[in-house]
C-alpha cells in the first residue's frame, strides 16, 4: 500500500486552491484519483492538500501531480514511480 498526498507551505498568509491528480497503471488495469479543494495558508505551517492510498502490484506505475494556485500564481509538483 502506498500513501500519497501533498503538503503546502507558505512564508505568508495566503488563500488558494489545489488539485491532486493520481494515475496508476498496471496488469490489473488503470485507475485515476482526482481531488481538489481550498487552502488557507498560515506562515510557517504545512497544510495537507489531498490524500489517497494506492495498492501497487508488481509492475505497476503511478504518476502524481499537485497543482497549487494562489494570488494569480500556479505551482506544479510531479512525481512518478512504480514497483518492480
Amino acid at each position: 500500500m502506498l500513501l500519497v498526498g501533498g503538503l503546502v507551505r507558505s512564508d505568508h498568509d495566503a488563500d488558494g486552491t489545489y488539485r491532486l491528480d493520481i494515475v496508476k497503471t498496471g496488469s490489473a488495469g488503470s485507475s485515476t484519483i482526482r481531488q481538489s479543494g481550498r487552502l488557507a495558508l498560515i506562515p510557517g505551517q504545512s497544510v495537507q492538500a489531498g490524500r489517497a492510498s494506492l495498492s501497487i502490484e508488481p509492475g505497476a506505475q503511478y504518476k502524481v501531480q499537485l497543482v497549487v494556485e494562489s494570488g494569480g500564481r500556479e505551482v506544479t509538483c510531479q512525481e512518478e514511480g512504480g514497483s518492480k
